[in-house]
């Protein structure tokens, strides 16, 4: 079983983590702001598989909450889900560790959602 962990804010949080019904194999762990994204990582260091978090989290950013998580949980993949994919937003986020393809832009479908999943849990190998 994959473990999910999904921060955004609560109404996109309720239609992104309705699409991952879709696949039996996720369970999916919503919070709604950094902090307590911080706080849930911290307390159960090993137990999540996967991070998809939005760049302009409430409490904590976005990209400070990378940087805390990569000092601390350096081979969790992040994804980040992000208003701008312009090339500043790109190469910041590329600065911290965080690969072109784990970057979706923000707003995104249920549908299109998904299949990112997929396709990065795929990638990355977690559903062997």
């Amino acid at each position: 079983m994959i473990q999910l962990l999904l921060a955004t804010d609560g109404p996109r949080a309720m239609r992104l983590s309705g699409a991952l019904l879709d696949l039996p194999e996720v369970t999916t762990h919503v919070v709604s702001d950094g902090r307590t994204l911080l706080d849930r990582l911290n307390e159960a260091p090993t137990f999540y598989h996967l991070v998809v978090l939005s760049y302009d989290l409430a409490t904590v950013p976005g990209p400070d909450c990378i940087t805390v998580i990569r000092q601390l949980h350096d081979r969790l993949p992040i994804l980040v889900l992000s208003d701008s994919i312009e090339p500043d937003r790109l190469s910041e986020l590329a600065n911290l560790g965080v690969r072109r393809r784990h970057i979706l832009a923000n707003p995104v479908e249920p549908d299109r959602f998904l299949e990112w999943i997929e396709f990065t849990i795929d990638d990355l190998g977690l559903g062997d």
